[in-house]
């Protein structure tokens, strides 16, 4: 028996490391948003953002809420149209996974090709 519960308690534990890992990418992700945030409206440069660079922030969240974010809703259906016109080959409106992988190597060479500029 008591074999068994150690056995499952190391079972819990290496069931963890997983998600401890995606915390810390998530840190690290977290991290270097605020620095570009602050970047961006940190005006006096102490590295904290006062009650009008808060403000400033809050004016620029709300007027990206309102455009829908960087395309808008008509940008964002506008974009899947053009997708689903140049990648779906059978015409039955979904892409499927060779669609699918079609799409995903077109967009790896188009990055490839933009990290060389």
């Amino acid at each position: 028996m008591m074999k068994l519960m150690s056995v499952l308690v190391s079972l819990g534990v290496l069931a963890c490391l997983p998600a401890a890992a995606s915390a810390q990418d998530g840190a690290k992700k977290h991290g270097k948003k605020r620095e570009a945030i602050l970047r961006k409206f940190d005006k006096n440069g102490d590295g904290k953002l006062d009650k009008q660079e808060r403000a400033a922030l809050r004016e620029f969240r709300r007027s990206k809420h309102q455009e829908g974010g960087k395309e808008g809703r008509a940008g964002k259906r506008e974009l899947r149209r053009k997708i689903l016109k140049r990648f779906d080959k059978d015409g039955d409106g979904k892409l499927n996974d060779q669609e699918r992988a079609a799409l995903r190597e077109f967009l790896k060479h188009k990055h490839e090709h933009r990290r060389k500029k």
